[in-house]
């Protein structure tokens, strides 16, 4: 073989080498779809599967708090799940809430999206299938989980030191302080038990005279109190 069949040979085989790559590039550079999603509730975790058309090359997993979720963006992938109701997946199952699914970026990589929605912060796996077609996500429990409507809230009070109260004696009202009408008496040289006697009469309280009471009693009573007939007439006689 002359130098110029070897040179031939050599560019040759460059081309196909060349060509090779080529086709490797295109083919590891093409998008993948991804067309399902499924769940499956074990003891003490959730497990999550999602299926893509193709290899699996590139992905993120990220976590984000307030509010807690996990999230997964795939590179050169496109969504096509048709059997999500406005692309969530509803699960209320574990610690797992709802799945989120979508196209997240378009250009110039397109970028699928897959958020994870949690009730509360858990810890999880994310990994690929052997053969890179299948995403795994595996949410734990720490605890048995309750939808909201089913959870009960036990409220322990605190103990605080009992209080005691009195209670309050109502305040006594003087027998003078019962008859409430107005008073008009117009007396003049009258005997003051005849005038205490028709005090009794008309207010109706009973009125005990001592025997020493006596005398001629003058006195102009006008929209008095009880109470204050009886101290005026006292007063006059002198006996307060």
């Amino acid at each position: 073989m002359n130098h110029k069949s070897r040179k031939r040979t050599f560019l040759l085989f460059i081309l196909v080498l060349f060509l090779i790559t080529l086709f490797v590039v295109n083919v590891s550079a093409q998008n993948i779809l991804f067309t399902n999603i499924w769940y499956k509730k074990l003891p003490n975790y959730t497990h999550l599967t999602i299926k893509a058309s193709g290899v699996i090359s590139e992905y993120e997993v990220s976590y984000v708090e307030a509010p807690e979720r996990i999230v997964i963006d795939v590179k050169n992938a496109n969504y096509r799940i048709d059997d999500l109701v406005k692309n969530i997946l509803f699960l209320n199952m574990g610690t797992i809430k709802q799945v989120r699914c979508g196209q997240f970026e378009i250009e110039p990589v397109p970028i699928t999206r897959f958020v994870v929605d949690l009730f509360q912060k858990s810890d999880y796996e994310v990994s690929l299938s052997s053969d890179s077609r299948l995403i795994y996500i595996d949410v734990y429990d720490y605890t048995e989980f309750k939808a909201p409507e089913e959870q009960i809230f036990t409220v322990t009070p605190v103990k605080s030191e009992a209080v005691k109260i009195e209670k309050e004696e109502a305040p006594q009202i003087s027998i003078l302080d019962t008859y409430t009408e107005p008073v008009n008496l117009n007396i003049f040289e009258e005997d003051v038990v005849n005038v205490i006697r028709g005090l009794s009469e008309l207010t109706g309280i009973d009125i005990m005279i001592d025997d020493s009471v006596g005398g001629q009693l003058t006195l102009n009573l006008k929209d008095k109190t009880f109470r204050e007939a009886i101290e005026l007439i006292l007063m006059n006689k002198g006996l307060d």
